[in-house]
């Protein structure tokens, strides 16, 4: 049994120091599926089985990003040799300037990923003569941001925290404004397509709630240096978990790519990850 739900069930859990942290910051309380379960706190079990249904799947799968993170992630459902990285050419990326509202700010971060996915597709149909596998590939882009709220509901984009020796009283100042006993959401856009032009698109959002008393370890976060290069400033897979008393939606969303959506986009193609024999 998993060991969160030996957790809830009053059960003894397995000495692993990677879940304890995430169960420090009381995940009892979220809301999330089995499907999500499996793969965060059971990986090695997960992906032992996913690689057992690997060959059974037909295309291959291009990730267009450069994140070892959604990596990770899809490395959960699928087998490591079925998958692609194809890291797009342009690092550049329309910003949130002048995102008013939130119907804008969905706009903006859809047209990152799929600006993400034509990069990779014009890459894509430069190497399908010397690799016809992938002809049939399905590309796979995501953008996450961490969105927090002002007081009249407008929202505010918290990026990566900014490169200079200021990073840490930048990411200081969003806890306590926006972080600290309050809720903001984590947004991910999520873009699969294939060369002959077909696309799926999702916009998943989850809320993530900080607890209120987390000022006593900030200083001590700051430190570790985890907040650098981190949508948010933070890291839900690591020690910025401590800090989380509730998610409400995907786990995996938060981290950088829904699992339990891109399963259902997949399935769209007719690629049935979670029963791949059928």
């Amino acid at each position: 049994m998993c060991l969160l739900l030996q957790h809830k069930l009053g059960g003894e859990p397995d000495d692993d120091s990677s879940i304890a942290c995430l169960l420090q910051s009381s995940f009892a309380h979220a809301r999330y599926t089995i499907l999500e379960l499996i793969p965060i706190f059971c990986p090695a079990r997960f992906i032992q089985v996913r690689h057992q249904e690997a060959n059974m799947l037909s295309r291959r799968l291009v990730l267009g990003s450069r994140s070892p993170r959604r990596l990770e992630l899809l490395r959960q459902i699928v087998g490591s040799d079925l998958i692609d990285v194809v890291v797009p050419e342009s690092a550049e990326e329309a910003g949130f300037e002048n995102v008013d509202d939130w119907g804008d700010l969905e706009k903006r971060i859809l047209d990152i990923s799929r600006t993400k996915a034509d990069d990779v597709l014009r890459q894509l149909r430069r190497q399908t003569e010397s690799d016809s596998t992938l002809k049939t590939a399905l590309v796979i882009t995501a953008d996450t941001t961490i969105v927090a709220e002002t007081s009249n509901g407008k929202p505010v984009v918290l990026g990566q925290p900014p490169e200079s020796d200021g990073w840490a009283d930048v990411v200081r100042e969003w806890f306590r404004r926006y972080y600290f006993g309050k809720t903001h959401s984590a947004v991910t856009a999520l873009c699969v397509a294939e060369l002959s032009g077909q696309r799926i698109e999702r916009l998943v959002k989850s809320s993530v709630t900080f607890r209120s008393d987390g000022e006593r370890w900030l200083n001590w976060y700051l430190a570790t240096g985890e907040p650098r290069g981190k949508a948010g400033g933070y890291a839900i897979q690591g020690a910025g978990s401590i800090f989380v008393s509730k998610i409400e939606g995907s786990i995996s969303n938060v981290v950088g790519l829904p699992l339990e959506e891109l399963m259902d986009v997949l399935g769209e193609f007719g690629i049935d990850v979670g029963n791949p024999s059928e």
